[in-house]
């Protein structure tokens, strides 16, 4: 115990440096995130693919240059191609997994058409679900 309180001033300057050297590291670290933060920043603001939920229909159509929400269009187009035909469309409930899939897809720009030209029930679903708001 005694050896300890000998050396009670080397470890207070231990502790001293230490906290010096995590100052100094902060502070480095801070002109970095400083400088990187408005290039980060400006690629934020020209990213041109927003998603579609979470936004004002007008905003959405704004920013996409669209006359018709990027969802709505797809799935209009899909059901023309491949689900004219489908007898009681509108009837038949899609599954959850594949209508959340589907929803994940749109939101973010892209649909894949392999998937769901043989199932237009799930872009059916899709167009009546009340969780679809643009």
């Amino acid at each position: 115990m005694y050896n300890f309180v000998a050396k009670e001033i080397d470890y207070a300057n231990y502790f001293q440096t230490l906290i010096e050297i995590q100052a100094e590291y902060h502070r480095k670290s801070l002109e970095i995130l400083q400088s990187v933060l408005p290039t980060i920043k400006a690629h934020q603001e020209a990213w041109v693919e927003k998603p579609s939920y979470g936004k004002a229909l007008e905003e959405h159509l704004t920013i996409s240059s669209r006359e018709i929400a990027f969802p709505i269009e797809a799935c209009v187009t899909m059901l023309l191609e491949c689900g004219m035909q489908e007898e009681g469309l509108f009837r038949v409930a899609p599954s959850a997994s594949k209508l959340k899939k589907l929803k994940a897809s749109l939101d973010c720009g892209v649909m894949d058409v392999q998937e769901y030209s043989a199932d237009p029930h799930a872009i059916a679903g899709y167009l009546t679900h009340p969780d679809t708001r643009i």
